[in-house]
């Protein structure tokens, strides 16, 4: 890990000031965008400035209020914007002002090294993609995304502000959990295009990460409210997944959790009280689904569902035609590819050539799966550098695997984590989703600080060295 420093001024007032003046830009500017009267501007003003102060002064909270937000960025708006862009853009700016002006520096791993050339990459594929204007709009907002990684990374500076972060993700999660069970339900399980602003998929895939999030704070917490609580945002989830009726978050919950049980198997660390716990989770569940969730049809749908799933019968979905479609357009660019964010444009014209025109998907026309979607865009090079990426944090895990006096629910959690997101990324186009990126530094930053069964603490002044 790299800290690069920059020393302008060691004025705190300086600094405190700059920090006032951008929340008060922020707050006149979302209440400017509102076209509210003068009462809310004042209140929007002193919000802005309040919460830019907070993050200032410990920016674990940002890191903390971006995960909780993540989660229900489809409902959460304010101009026509997600509560999460504008946190997430102004965590950047206090970052740049609190660690760019004073002797503390950034946080720069190799992850966000081969990160840089990926995104520039993907920048240069727009001078050939079909859609010059609307893939640049598209860039800034997937850099924006991307950058998520590196908040989390220089927010989060110890073990208690990694606590913090992974309990904002788990209330964001439960609320979302929530919503979709009485979405479900309400809707007689129609499996509705829009669920809290967000495809239902990708709501599934978010609830089914916050079951491991959940079940790794668990381990880490010892009060018996704190345990209460997550206990029930995982029963609550692990519904929420379940009953969400995706194939694809159900493999990823199940994998990523055997994942979670060989490492305990292999490390013998799993104790007869520890099965009894997850047995009367389980229980607990299921009751709860047969009795208050599903109803006959629901239970019809879902056995179909499940029953499809492993027949594939369905071609997942019509992923697999989907697939085969997204292999011509990779023998025609192999090398650089179509362009980002092309897919969709060039979709139908290559399914027709296949004679492939009753294909599935015909609306939305995403590769549904991130692998795809990037050789097919940016191909083999933007393939490789976002595989590179992929294996700098694999890189990370083996580490930790390597360690000796290993601490076992940090590698259990990291594996897990690392199984949903091969998982996710095979079914899904997720580089464009937000939970991938924070995943990656979650992982990251579990390795870092729980690495051993001794906390670590990052000073809160440090000064520039690279590893050895």
């Amino acid at each position: 890990m790299t800290t690069f420093v920059r020393r302008l001024s060691d004025k705190s007032e300086i600094v405190i000031a700059l920090v006032v003046i951008l929340g008060t830009a922020l707050g006149i500017g979302t209440a400017a965008a509102l076209y509210l009267d003068l009462f809310i501007v004042f209140l929007v003003l002193i919000s802005g400035v309040g919460v830019t102060a907070v993050i200032y002064q410990r920016p674990a909270f940002g890191a903390a209020l971006i995960l909780a937000l993540a989660p229900l960025e489809g409902v959460l708006m304010v101009g026509g914007h997600s509560f999460v862009k504008l946190v997430t853009v102004l965590c950047v700016a206090v970052l740049l002002i609190r660690n760019g002006l004073t002797d503390r520096g950034f946080k720069i791993n190799l992850t966000i090294l081969i990160m840089l050339p990926f995104l520039i990459w993907t920048f240069a594929s727009i001078l050939w993609s079909p859609e010059q204007r609307s893939s640049l709009s598209q860039w800034i907002s997937f850099v924006l995304v991307c950058t998520l990684y590196f908040i989390l990374l220089n927010t989060i500076q110890s073990e208690k502000d990694l606590k913090l972060g992974l309990w904002g993700h788990v209330l964001g999660g439960l609320v979302l959990a929530i919503i979709m069970i009485n979405s479900q339900v309400t809707s007689n399980f129609l499996r509705k295009d829009g669920i809290a602003g967000l495809g239902v998929n990708l709501v599934a895939r978010i609830v089914a990460l916050n079951v491991l999030l959940s079940l790794f704070l668990f381990r880490l917490e010892k009060g018996i409210v704190a345990r209460a609580i997550l206990l029930i945002s995982i029963i609550l989830s692990i519904i929420g997944a379940v009953i969400s009726l995706s194939r694809g978050a159900w493999f990823a919950v199940a994998l990523s959790l055997t994942a979670l049980a060989i490492v305990y198997l292999i490390h013998g660390r799993i104790k007869p009280a520890n099965l009894l716990g997850l047995f009367l989770i389980g229980i607990i569940t299921f009751y709860a689904l047969n009795n208050y969730f599903f109803t006959e049809h629901g239970a019809s749908k879902f056995e179909t569902r499940f029953e499809e799933g492993v027949s594939f019968e369905d071609n997942a979905g019509g992923r697999f035609d989907i697939w085969l479609v997204g292999w011509k357009m990779f023998a025609d660019a192999p090398l650089w590819g179509h362009g980002f964010e092309s897919f969709s444009y060039n979709f139908m014209t290559y399914a027709d050539n296949s004679h492939m025109g009753g294909i599935h998907h015909r609306e939305d026309k995403s590769p549904h799966n991130s692998f795809v979607g990037i050789i097919t865009q940016l191909g083999l090079i933007g393939f490789l550098l976002f595989m590179a990426v992929l294996f700098s944090v694999f890189r990370i895990i083996w580490q930790l695997w390597r360690q000796k006096q290993v601490n076992v629910p940090a590698l259990a959690a990291v594996s897990a984590l690392i199984v949903f997101i091969l998982i996710a990324n095979s079914v899904d186009y997720s580089v464009d989703r937000k939970y991938l990126w924070y995943s990656l530094c979650i992982i990251t930053l579990i390795a870092e600080y729980w690495k051993n069964d001794q906390v670590t603490e990052l000073p809160d002044t440090r000064k520039a060295s690279w590893p050895t």
